[in-house]
């Protein structure tokens, strides 16, 4: 058990197979993003950086993995780009190419040209999302990829 910060909520039937990290230490963002992202499929949720590397390495393990990870890079202790460089590396070591590893999603009020290049290209990012998000914005980026609700 991950404890307080680590759990995984499903409200109503699940629309979709998808399975998403949603990684974002602001209580109040965390739980709306839960509640945005709900109808796509299982959300986890992590309220910092090592949280969400170890919730990543127990779905590996588990054998099953997020689809789609939405991350803050600004989190207390390891930030989102530790926890993204951790996530890949343990990719990596699976053997998970970088065109089959997780989509992960920026969100973050973070939107200088530094952070945002460090997420794609350190990171290997899809989307950068900056502050605040709504509802729509999430579904037109999980949309993007594929993911969408049932009709």
């Amino acid at each position: 058990m991950l404890g307080k910060a680590y759990f995984a909520t499903q409200r109503g039937p699940k629309l979709t197979a998808t399975r998403m990290l949603i990684v974002e230490d602001d209580p109040l963002l965390l739980a709306y993003m839960d509640e945005s992202l709900a109808p796509y499929g299982e959300c986890v949720l992590a309220a910092d950086g090592q949280v969400a590397v170890r919730a990543f390495r127990e779905a590996l393990t588990e054998g099953k993995p997020f689809d789609v990870i939405f991350m803050d890079l600004g989190l207390p202790g390891k930030d989102g780009h530790q926890a993204l460089s951790e996530i890949r590396a343990l990719e990596t070591a699976r053997g998970i190419t970088p065109t089959d590893e997780v989509k992960t999603i920026i969100v973050s009020a973070l939107d200088d040209t530094r952070h945002v290049s460090r997420a794609f290209f350190q990171g290997r990012a899809v989307s950068y999302l900056t502050k605040p998000v709504t509802p729509e914005k999430i579904a037109s980026e999980l949309e993007k990829f594929g993911y969408g609700k049932e009709a």
